[in-house]
């Protein structure tokens, strides 16, 4: 196990962390040598291996099959893995207008989405171990449930006021040289297989069909982003916790509890001169200072002192709106979790799947069917209609969930006043 380094570490296959950057803590409870076995695992795979890895990226995004079979597709990505010679194409990348400016969407291709889910499950089990517990999102065994037991025990030892906040733009805002070095700093000097693979994160985009180099952020559409998000994080979860104070993290998303409010305050004032090494920064509309006794919610589960109330996946389905398409010939298909909505094979929107009610069809257009699958396994209804409201059909789940929701979802909607409907209806999806 190499020793940490005091100010900076250097590499010259992958980069350099700045002086100023945190840097990450090779505990060795938390940090195994075994990660020298990752370029085993990457020289040993089997075709079978990477023809169950297609099937499973198949049925996770839309994104084309331009191949002549699985087989052939899984031998091709094997050797070139095996021989290091696999080079990623560069992303597709579109932009979607917010209220907020223009967000940059990007698309891998199928065969680089199939590289970068295999080497997420070569490596995460090994990166899991490094990791805070007190990090809870996108990880193997956890869920925001785990936030819960975390929170009672910190009350119990006297833990009185939080603070509540998420960071700003974070996927986007990851320096790349930093993780690189995070990254170069973890893993055995002789793997040289696995780092030339993970020179993929640095992979560039087209936009406009012009060609641009990545400079910071991960691509929020790869396989890989929400670990290394963790990774990129895990230096700030041990200095936060090196405060004496207690932090829950999910993503971006974070609580840090202290004894009391003055003791907060000081601690925000690190939190952001943390992130600000990392080359991130909070989110001022999203961060307080609160006592625990006034309760908040964290997750979709309302704390209040030292007692709990996890608000069941309907309570969130209750308030979702509805997608209505009302556009011609657009074809809605899956990304992961989310809806791509194209138009002349642009993406022209994506919209997380959790945020739908349902999906109502006013016009003419297309759905693929993983995003049928998808939308059955988070209980969205499909509802195929004439612009005149004239109803056709409902592709809905076959659950006594589904109607329970449907039934919650209808009582509160007419619970609510005129003016609460129309401020409903002004906050868009």
């Amino acid at each position: 196990m190499r020793a940490k380094p005091t100010t900076s570490f250097s590499s010259p296959t992958i980069g350099t962390i700045p002086k100023s950057a945190i840097l990450p803590n090779p505990n060795p409870v938390k940090f195994n040598t075994s990660t020298a076995v990752l370029a085993k695992f990457i020289s040993k795979a089997s075709l079978t291996t990477f023809c169950s890895i297609i099937q499973e990226v198949k049925e996770t995004y839309d994104t084309p099959f331009e191949y002549t079979d699985e087989e052939s597709l899984g031998e091709t990505i094997h050797n070139e893995i095996k021989e290091n010679t696999y080079q990623p194409t560069p992303n597709t990348a579109f932009l979607i207008k917010k209220e907020s400016g223009n967000r940059l969407v990007e698309q891998l291709s199928f065969k680089d989405l199939v590289a970068q889910q295999y080497l997420l499950k070569t490596i995460q089990p090994f990166f899991e171990r490094i990791l805070e517990p007190e990090s809870i999102g996108y990880r193997i065994a956890f869920s925001r449930e785990k936030a819960i037991p975390l929170f009672q025990e910190a009350v119990k030892d006297g833990y009185q006021y939080l603070i509540q906040s998420d960071i700003e733009e974070f996927f986007p805002s990851v320096a790349l040289k930093t993780i690189a070095s995070f990254l170069d700093f973890y893993l055995p000097e002789k793997d040289t297989l696995l780092r030339d693979l993970l020179r993929s994160l640095k992979n560039g985009y087209c936009l406009g069909g012009k060609f641009y180099e990545r400079e910071r952020g991960l691509a929020q559409g790869s396989p890989l982003s929400p670990l290394l998000a963790n990774l990129y994080l895990d230096a700030f979860d041990e200095k936060i916790k090196g405060f004496g104070v207690r932090l829950i993290r999910y993503g971006d998303d974070f609580l840090i509890l202290t004894r009391t409010k003055e003791e907060a305050e000081n601690i925000l004032t690190k939190t952001e001169s943390l992130l600000s090494e990392l080359g991130l920064r909070l989110a001022k509309r999203k961060t307080a200072i609160k006592p625990i006794r006034e309760g908040f919610h964290f997750l979709g589960i309302r704390f209040e002192k030292s007692e709990f109330k996890i608000e069941p996946e309907e309570e969130f389905k209750k308030m979702k709106k509805p997608l209505y398409i009302t556009e011609p010939y657009l074809f809605l298909s899956l990304n992961g979790e989310a809806v791509n909505l194209i138009k002349n094979r642009t993406i022209i929107e994506t919209i997380p799947l959790r945020r739908l009610s349902e999906i109502v069809f006013l016009a003419q257009g297309a759905i693929s069917t993983p995003l049928i699958r998808k939308c059955a396994e988070f209980q969205v209804p499909i509802t195929l209609a004439l612009r005149p409201g004239y109803f056709v059909a409902t592709i809905r789940p076959d659950s006594k969930k589904y109607y329970d929701i449907l039934s919650a979802h209808s009582q509160r909607y007419y619970s609510l006043s005129d003016a609460e409907i129309l401020a409903l209806a002004k906050f868009g999806i």
